[in-house]
């Protein structure tokens, strides 16, 4: 063969490859993996177009968050957490030249920014207010503060602001009930054909003696990969 020819084909071959691997590290149509845990809750990935991810689960009533980057390849995916973008309860101002005769405050989630229902009770001063909506109006006249509170116990939330502001949009944990954020142990994820799979340690208890470990079993975890456009998709 001349040398020509097959230093050609090689070429082919390569940037082939290099297409490859490019179409698989950036190409996300497909968003969501989703994990479901019968009796216990669910976890997911919510991939991002910009390679980044937000990572949830919602197990026996507590809730655990985690941030990072990812890369999709023709093995599965891979994942970088950041603890450094765990977010916090915060709250933004929305002023106006004007000012009318009310407040408005509207809820969101501090994970996604999604609008949140927040069914609390929240204070301005020695005024007392219940919200089981995601917004709330209040009279201006009754501002006799620039202190909100969120909460009647000792986990409440509270907020310093302007009372001149025309809105106040208020970033919460999505849950009361409290939440972790921090790194996860899930580092990759391989691709089957029945999803993509996590392997999990476990012991089994022993009942006679429970400060054993136990027998180690090795567990399969498969997510789900959900397109944003999917109607069976969960948010």
């Amino acid at each position: 063969m001349d040398l020509s020819i097959y230093m050609h084909q090689n070429n082919m071959k390569q940037l082939f490859i290099l297409f490859l691997l490019f179409f698989f590290n950036f190409s996300h149509a497909q968003d969501t993996l989703y994990l479901p845990v019968h009796g216990l809750g669910h976890e997911k990935y919510v991939l991002k177009e910009d390679g980044t991810f937000n990572y949830s689960s919602y197990l026996c009533g507590s809730t655990f968050f985690s941030f990072g980057t990812f890369k999709k390849t023709i093995f599965g995916y891979r994942f970088s957490y950041d603890s450094a973008k765990c977010p916090s309860p915060s709250i933004l101002e929305v002023k106006n030249e004007s000012i009318n005769d009310s407040l408005i405050l509207f809820f969101y989630s501090m994970v996604d920014s999604t609008r949140l229902p927040i069914f609390n009770s929240l204070s301005i001063g020695a005024e007392q207010h219940w919200c089981d909506f995601d917004s709330i109006i209040l009279p201006r006249k009754s501002l006799n503060s620039n202190i909100l509170t969120i909460g009647k116990t000792s986990d409440s939330l509270v907020f310093k602001f302007d009372p001149t502001a025309l809105e106040l949009h208020v970033y919460l944990p999505p849950t009361r009930f409290g939440y972790n954020c921090g790194i996860n142990d899930v580092r990759k994820l391989k691709k089957t054909k029945w999803g993509y799979m996590h392997k999990v340690k476990v012991y089994d208890e022993i009942r006679e003696e429970p400060w054993k470990k136990g027998t180690k079993r090795v567990v399969h975890q498969y997510y789900q990969l959900r397109s944003k456009n999917d109607k069976y998709n969960i948010n």
